[in-house]
């Protein structure tokens, strides 16, 4: 089979980037009979195995609608491809070759509740793109993926995909080594110094980042322990700590840019507690990865988190502060418990795997080719 693959989001570091770096991995193995056609927006990364049935595509075009409605069904048009994927919501929605497109969630969908008004035209000519490209491409795609049954529903209900061309394949987890033991050098080298919570935050309001920060800073804690904040730009990070500067406890709260897989891994398998306070998902791979490095997690009620976390995770509603605070204190004041959820979420983790949902996706794959 010819598989064709709109990949200009592999070189990202956020979510759906993510996504398809540590799915492709298995895809290519378990397919490597298979040729593989990836339509790349840069050049080609170290990352990718250079094999003879695998062709790389660096095509031009550095708007996203432009990309995906002009350069990529030309390129697919050259390839031929039995079927092409298009795993970030969006793609071309003319196109003769069948498409099969996840759709992780439909946040776009939301406009003005948990998707705020922007002031920004760039952004809101991006959102009504996505909108409406996610929207006709879910209607003549021969199969639509999602990440959790949440999503599934939300899918079915607004953009009115029927069940019988929707599935669901759950993400996966990347299995690094874990460590015994916190290295102490590498937690220095980041600004932390004493216990600490750790959080992964966002400029996007429904990551819920300040609302988290300015809770941590009301605890009793704060000051003997840290909420290490990851993930914020340079802009993002100046304008969080102006925010937080008249706060007596603001030095108890260190801001970290997008940081490496490594220093990923050292931040969850060393904190006190993860803290999720997301208002809409349609996974929460961060809850997955916690819970396998032993984080003890605290996160959001909400949407698609429940179907991960399972009965191994403590929640709090994610709009009330004083929720917020009570799941902070616990955590910081008992061992057990924190044992307790360190252990059960290393076994909740362990039903996941990226291997089983790659073999999913060449399932789904196969049937939808031409």
């Amino acid at each position: 089979m010819r598989i064709g693959i709109d990949a200009r989001i592999a070189s990202t570091h956020r979510g759906m980037g993510r996504f398809l770096r540590y799915i492709l991995e298995p895809l290519l193995a378990l397919a490597s009979d298979d040729e593989f056609y990836l339509y790349m927006g840069s050049d080609t990364p170290g990352w990718l195995p250079q094999r003879g049935n695998i062709h790389v595509r660096n095509i031009k075009g550095r708007q996203i609608p432009v990309y995906e409605q002009i350069y990529l069904p030309h390129a697919v048009a050259k390839d031929d491809p039995d079927v092409l994927w298009c795993p970030a919501n969006t793609g071309p929605v003319r196109l003769r070759t069948p498409v099969v497109v996840t759709v992780h969630d439909v946040i776009f969908r939301h406009r003005g509740t948990l998707l705020p008004h922007s002031s920004s035209l760039y952004q809101r000519i991006g959102r009504a793109y996505t909108d409406w490209s996610a929207t006709r491409l879910c209607s003549r795609a021969a199969h639509v993926i999602t990440d959790s049954e949440f999503s599934a529903r939300e899918i079915q209900d607004l953009l009115h995909v029927p069940q019988d061309r929707l599935s669901v394949i759950s993400l996966g987890l990347t299995l690094a080594p874990t460590r015994s033991r916190p290295n102490e050098t590498a937690l220095i080298s980041m600004g932390i110094d004493r216990p600490f919570f750790f959080f992964l935050g966002a400029i996007d309001p429904r990551k819920n980042t300040d609302f988290t920060v300015e809770s941590f800073l009301d605890t009793a804690f704060a000051g003997e322990t840290l909420l290490v904040v990851a993930g914020l730009g340079l802009p993002e990070r100046a304008a969080l700590r102006t925010k937080i500067a008249s706060h007596p406890k603001a030095n108890s709260i260190v801001l970290l840019e997008f940081v490496s897989d490594e220093q990923l891994t050292e931040l969850y398998g060393s904190c006190l507690g993860f803290v999720f306070s997301s208002l809409y998902e349609g996974f929460g791979l961060p809850v997955l990865e916690a819970m396998h490095f032993g984080a003890p997690v605290l996160a959001s009620n909400q949407s698609s988190v429940p179907e991960v976390g399972g009965d191994a995770i403590l929640y709090f509603d994610p709009r009330s502060k004083e929720a917020l605070m009570q799941g902070l204190s616990r955590l910081h004041g008992d061992s057990e418990l924190r044992s307790r959820l360190s252990k059960s979420g290393k076994a909740r983790s362990e039903q996941f795997s990226w291997r089983a949902s790659a073999g999913k996706l060449i399932d789904t794959l196969r049937s939808a080719a031409k």
